[in-house]
C-alpha cells in the first residue's frame, strides 16, 4: 500500500486547500470499513496486568494537551490558556523548535501559571526518515528540551518509531494512539491506558508511552465537517467507563476565538469550551485531572516493568471456510491475539440469521458468505469453495488497502484458500496456512475417492503448492505432519 509518508515530499507543491480535499476524500474511503474501530475500538479497553487503578481512587484520568504547529497557532496559544484557567482546567503545550518564532517569555509565562511545555520537533516533517537523520534531529531535540525545561516529547503528525526514541532525554511520549486509522502511520497502540517502553540493551533509558484517546479536533473539524462535540462526548464516557485515560488533542491553530464565521481551515473554539463544560458537569469529581508529566511519573513508579517489551499491536486477519461461533480453534487463537492487545479481523461463514459483523470479546467477525450444510456432490462442494476463495480475496484485497494487515492466518479446508492472501503477500503481509485436515485425504473419505486417482493425486499437488504460498505452516498432529514433510513441506 502506498502510506501517506511517502508522499509527503509533494506537500510543498499542493496548494493547502486541495491538501485537505485530498485528505478528506482518503478519510471518507476508510471511514466505511473502519467504524467497528474507530472512533472506538472495543478490544482497547482492557486494563493492563496488576492494574489497582488511578490516584485517590479516581474512575479516570483526563489529559489535555496542544501541539502548536504554525506561527497562528503561537498567537492564539494564550486566549486558550485563558479558557482553560476560567474553567479549572490545565494542560501542555507541544512547540516545534524551528518553524516559527516563540516570543520572549512565552513559555516562562504558561509553565508560571501552571501549564506543561512539551517538544514536537525541530520541524513539523517527519524526523525518522532514516536512523540516521534521527540522531541528528535527536541531538538538537535534546537541546530544546533541556533549554525548555521539558520532559515531554511528541513526533511531528505522530510519526513514531518507540525504540528510537530512546534516544532522547525524555520520562514520556506522546507520538501514539488507541485507534487513528486516519494518519500517516495508522497502526494505533489499542489501549487507552498508558504502557511503558523498557529500556535498551545498551544501557538507553526506558520511557512512558501515552496514546491520545480521544479524536483530534483537526480531524473532526477541518477534515470531516463535524458540526458539534458528539463523537468527543461518546468517546469520553466509553473511557471513563472503563477507566481508562482519556488524553486529549487539540491544536490553537484552527481555532477561531472570534465570532466571525471559521475559514476552511478553522473550527470554533467554543467547541472545546464546551467539552470542557461537559467534563465538568457530566462527571464530576469521578476524574483525576492530570498533567502529562504527573500521569507518566505516576505510571513510572507503578507500572515500568523492566523485564517487559513494548511492541506495537499486530493486525492479523484469519481466514476460515467455517462458522466462528463453532469453530473452537479459530475461536481460541483469534481471542487469544485480541486479549493481548493484537487487531483481529475474522473472515468467515454466515449462518441465516447471523449478521454480517460482529465484535465477539473484541475479534472482529466478518460473515462474508452462507453456508447450507450439505452433500450434494463433490463439483457443488468445490464450486463453494471456489466461490468463498474469490469472495474473501476481495474482502482482504480490500481492507488491506485501507489499513494493512501484518499477518493472514489461513485455516483449512480447502488448502488452496490461502491464494486469496496473494495480493496481501505481495504487499508484506506474512501468511500462515493452517491445516486442520489434510486435504486429499479428507476429500476421499467425504466422497468416497480412490487414493490412486487422478483427482486425489491433483489434490496433493494442490497441496503442495499451497504448503510453499504460505510462509509457515502448522498442522493439527503428528501424524499428519509425517504425511505432510514427506508429501509437501520442505
Amino acid at each position: 500500500m502506498l502510506e501517506l509518508r511517502r508522499l509527503t515530499f509533494l506537500k510543498p507543491f499542493i496548494p493547502r486547500r486541495v491538501q485537505i480535499y485530498i485528505r478528506r476524500a482518503l478519510v471518507n474511503w476508510k471511514l466505511p470499513a473502519n467504524r467497528q474501530v474507530w472512533p472506538i475500538d472495543p478490544g482497547a479497553a482492557v486494563p493492563p496486568e496488576n492494574w489497582k487503578g488511578w490516584p485517590n481512587g479516581k474512575q479516570f484520568a483526563l489529559v489535555l494537551t496542544h501541539d502548536v504547529d504554525t506561527s497562528r497557532g503561537i498567537s492564539n496559544c494564550l486566549d486558550l490558556a485563558k479558557k482553560e484557567e476560567l474553567l479549572g482546567f490545565r494542560s501542555s503545550f507541544n512547540f516545534v523548535a524551528e518553524d516559527y518564532q516563540i516570543p520572549n517569555g512565552l513559555l516562562d509565562d504558561l509553565s508560571s501559571r501552571g501549564f506543561e511545555i512539551g517538544q514536537h520537533g525541530i520541524h513539523h516533517t517527519d524526523p525518522f526518515r532514516t536512523k540516521e537523520y534521527f540522531r541528528e534531529q535527536a541531538a538538537k531535540i535534546n537541546q530544546y528540551l533541556k533549554k525548555w525545561n521539558a520532559v515531554g516529547f511528541r513526533g511531528p503528525s505522530m510519526y513514531r518509531n518507540l525504540d528510537w526514541i530512546r534516544d532522547l532525554n525524555i520520562v514520556y511520549d506522546s507520538s501514539t494512539f488507541d485507534t487513528d486509522p486516519f494518519e500517516p502511520q495508522p497502526q494505533g497502540m489499542s489501549t487507552i491506558f498508558p504502557f511503558w517502553v523498557p529500556g535498551s540493551n545498551d544501557g538507553q533509558r526506558g520511557y512512558v508511552e501515552l496514546p491520545y484517546t480521544l479524536p483530534q479536533d483537526f480531524l473532526l473539524f477541518v477534515i470531516m465537517n463535524e458540526q458539534g462535540i458528539d463523537i468527543w462526548k461518546t468517546k469520553l464516557d466509553w473511557i471513563a467507563e472503563h477507566g481508562g485515560m482519556a488524553l486529549f488533542i487539540t491544536h490553537p491553530d484552527y481555532m477561531q476565538f472570534n465570532n466571525r464565521k471559521p475559514g476552511t481551515e478553522e473550527y470554533p473554539a467554543r467547541h472545546y469550551e464546551d467539552f470542557l463544560k461537559y467534563v465538568r458537569e457530566r462527571h464530576g469529581s469521578t476524574y483525576w485531572h492530570a498533567l502529562p508529566k504527573e500521569v507518566s511519573g505516576f505510571w513510572a513508579h507503578h507500572h515500568a516493568n523492566p523485564q517487559s517489551r513494548a511492541r506495537a499491536p499486530i493486525r492479523v486477519c484469519m481466514v476460515a471456510y467455517s462458522f466462528y461461533e463453532q469453530d473452537n480453534r479459530v475461536m481460541r487463537y483469534a481471542e487469544a491475539l485480541a486479549k493481548r492487545g493484537d487487531s483481529v479481523d475474522v473472515i468467515a461463514l454466515r449462518k441465516e440469521g447471523f449478521p454480517e459483523y460482529e465484535n465477539i470479546r473484541g475479534v472482529n467477525v466478518r460473515r462474508i458468505q452462507t453456508r447450507k450444510i450439505n452433500k450434494k456432490g463433490r463439483v457443488s462442494y468445490l464450486l463453494k469453495l471456489i466461490r468463498f476463495l474469490f469472495n474473501s480475496s476481495i474482502a482482504l484485497t480490500g481492507r488491506h488497502l485501507k489499513i494493512p494487515y501484518d499477518l493472514i492466518h489461513v485455516h483449512n479446508v480447502p488448502d488452496f484458500e490461502v491464494f486469496a492472501a496473494a495480493f496481501t503477500k505481495l504487499k508484506g503481509a506474512k501468511i500462515i496456512l493452517d491445516i486442520h485436515d489434510i486435504l486429499p485425504e479428507f476429500y476421499a473419505s467425504k466422497f468416497n475417492q480412490s487414493k490412486s486417482g487422478l483427482l486425489f493425486k491433483s489434490l496433493v499437488l494442490l497441496e503442495r503448492f499451497s504448503a510453499r504460498f504460505a510462509d509457515h505452516v502448522i498442522i493439527s498432529n503428528h501424524l499428519w505432519e509425517k504425511t505432510l514433510l514427506s508429501r509437501s513441506v520442505e
